[in-house]
């Protein structure tokens, strides 16, 4: 019987591992894409910038 309950709880701390490293990876994915996110908010003010001077240059060249 205790080797019963011993087994149980070996198999419970396994799963609670497996669980913790789940979280693990599933914080290293949110870490990821926060990242892409914020590459994206880049390309977005870089584009921005881009249009901007577009204008500009278009009003000094009389487009």
């Amino acid at each position: 019987m205790i080797n019963h309950q011993s087994s149980i709880i070996n198999h419970q701390s396994s799963i609670i591992n497996h669980q913790s490293s789940i979280i693990n990876h599933q914080s290293s994915i949110i870490n990821h894409q926060s990242s892409i996110i914020n590459h994206q908010s880049s390309i977005i003010n870089h584009q921005s910038s881009i249009i901007i001077m577009l204008i500009i240059f278009s009003h000094s060249v009389g487009i």
